[in-house]
């Protein structure tokens, strides 16, 4: 008979190394997009404005989508619920340091830093605030509108999952922007600007950016056909038509270098089609062999970049 605790520590054993993974950078990234919302950026070449933590949101999404599609919508919702817990945790350690009282060192001869600490995490409650309200509601929304759009189809394509997670990102984050934007600086200054700037900002990339890294993440999954028995069957050894693009970006002044900098990015998509694959194995307590026939076909997504510069 096994002990409640020791089935509790074997689920524990047993959690998939991508879900781990994925957990830990959903908990930080929850802390992160509150501190690094507190400054807005302007979106080159145009005079729209951010706020920072779209960068950390849009890996919330990601991360969030990639769950979902890989764990199911149940276990993503889970996830983003808990969310609340380093939110929460964050939140009180940040009181408990603004009411600290500073050493002399600081006071005496670091009176400026100390000011900008507590002027900036002082007036941060609104974030605070509005970080979780905007939080729950967009990523359960994503994980929503991610699970919707899948339907009941078990197998899906990589355009296919680019195309969901784009679309339920876009959709999401623009209810985000609306949220979180008025609910935290409504009143201090004009938000206009800095409004359509975050719905711009997000529904733009996350039709760029996401549908790529939501398909690196799937991909992180391991794969089933993985094992010892048939290492030398190639899975990927199949016809595929294969679509790529790339861009170069090349910046004539870059800041602090003194040289001109290139920057290049390729991505290609490689669509395999159907094939058989005898597998077989030397194991002796396999009695038959082949032992077993499967059918393989799928995508391949392949990420590259490259980085040019002069010394």
């Amino acid at each position: 008979m096994t002990h409640p605790a020791n089935e509790t520590r074997l689920a524990a054993a047993a959690m998939p190394l991508g879900l781990f993974v994925y957990t830990l950078l959903y908990g930080g990234m929850t802390v992160l997009a509150g501190v690094l919302a507190f400054k807005q950026v302007q979106l080159w070449p145009t005079e729209l404005a951010v706020e920072s933590g779209i960068f950390a949101f849009l890996l919330l999404v990601v991360i969030s989508s990639t769950i979902a599609q890989l764990y199911g919508e149940k276990l993503a919702n889970r996830i983003v619920w808990w969310g609340f817990v380093p939110l929460l945790v964050a939140s009180l350690l940040m009181q408990l340091v603004l009411n600290l009282p500073p050493s002399v060192e600081m006071t005496e001869f670091r009176a400026d830093d100390l000011a900008a600490f507590e002027r900036v995490h002082a007036t941060l409650w609104r974030v605070w605030m509005a970080g979780p309200a905007a939080y729950i509601v967009s990523l359960l929304l994503n994980v929503w509108i991610f699970s919707r759009l899948r339907g009941s189809a078990e197998g899906a394509s990589t355009l296919s999952l680019m195309a969901r997670g784009a679309i339920a990102s876009a959709l999401s984050q623009a209810i985000d922007s609306v949220i979180f934007i008025t609910l935290a600086f409504y009143g201090q200054f004009e938000i206009t600007n800095l409004l359509i700037g975050q719905v711009v900002a997000k529904v733009a990339l996350s039709l760029v950016l996401v549908p790529f890294l939501i398909t690196g993440g799937v991909a992180f999954q391991e794969s089933p056909l993985e094992g010892k028995r048939s290492l030398d069957v190639n899975y990927l050894d199949a016809d595929r038509t294969l679509i790529g693009l790339g861009a170069t970006l090349e910046l004539r002044d870059p800041p602090v270098l003194a040289y001109p900098l290139s920057l290049s990015f390729g991505y290609q998509y490689q669509m395999i089609d159907e094939r058989d694959f005898e597998l077989t194995s030397t194991d002796p307590m396999v009695p038959v062999n082949p032992y077993e026939t499967v059918t393989t076909e799928g995508d391949v997504s392949v990420f590259s970049g490259s980085m040019t510069m002069k010394f």
